[in-house]
């Protein structure tokens, strides 16, 4: 009510008599009028056809306690949401008015609790999206770290069946060319000295990037370099030294 306390006090010492009329439509209806002791000194007279009951205010304090008290008793802010509130002089001169709403307190008191209502509907549901980002996270890691041990598995097995894969070849290779035979033991230490020595081989190629299945293409098209291979005076000296020591 401070903005009916600060228009009383703008104004001017003529406006002497207030008529207070509320509803909640653009019609307002009079529910209480009151006059000062001041302006009842100067001359006012109630008109003959007054209808309802004048009451009179001491001063300035007086006449806000009784307008906010017949505010009160007629359901302002509760059922009746304006009130208008007239000033004229004792000669019934218009001086001004002043046009006061609000809202029922009912209304904002649900508007409040849905307000409310919705903010923790909000913050449960920023909650549950942050729970479901955080196990989403977590997933995400689990998967990941699955994914890094099975390609590891992976790598590794590759590499053993690559390494069996060139072994297979290598005693493929020398068998096929050298025609060594299993039952004669010279022939056998031979066969597995010219398998460490193609295993050598295999494994420098590999490095300049020569695969099993280059050699093998190599060996087969080119039939005759096993032959040469054990034609070779100094290969076969490599072969007879590595017997005599077994």
């Amino acid at each position: 009510m401070d903005i009916l306390l600060n228009w009383l006090q703008d104004l001017p010492p003529q406006a002497q008599v207030f008529t207070v009329c509320i509803g909640n439509g653009r019609e307002l209806e009079q529910c209480y009028k009151t006059v000062g002791a001041v302006g009842i000194e100067d001359g006012w007279t109630p008109k003959p056809n007054e209808k309802n009951e004048v009451f009179q205010f001491e001063d300035l304090e007086d006449l806000f306690d009784q307008i906010k008290e017949v505010l009160s008793d007629n359901g302002f802010g509760d059922d009746v949401t304006k009130c208008r509130i007239y000033a004229k002089s004792i000669h019934g001169k218009h001086i001004k008015s002043k046009l006061i709403t609000e809202r029922p307190r009912q209304l904002e008191e649900d508007n409040t609790n849905a307000i409310i209502a919705l903010t923790n509907s909000n913050t449960q549901l920023i909650n549950q999206v942050i729970r479901c980002l955080t196990i989403q996270t977590d997933n995400n890691a689990q998967l990941q770290q699955t994914i890094t041990n099975v390609t590891n598995s992976y790598v590794e097995a590759k590499q053993e069946t690559i390494q069996e894969q060139q072994q297979r070849l290598i005693y493929e290779i020398v068998a096929e060319h050298a025609e060594l035979e299993s039952s004669n033991d010279t022939q056998s230490q031979a066969l597995t000295v010219l398998t460490n020595i193609a295993e050598t081989v295999l494994a420098q190629r590999a490095k300049s990037g020569f695969t099993t299945d280059d050699l093998k293409t190599h060996v087969k098209t080119n039939p005759d370099v096993v032959k040469d291979f054990m034609d070779d005076p100094e290969i076969i000296d490599i072969v007879m030294k590595s017997m005599a020591s077994e």
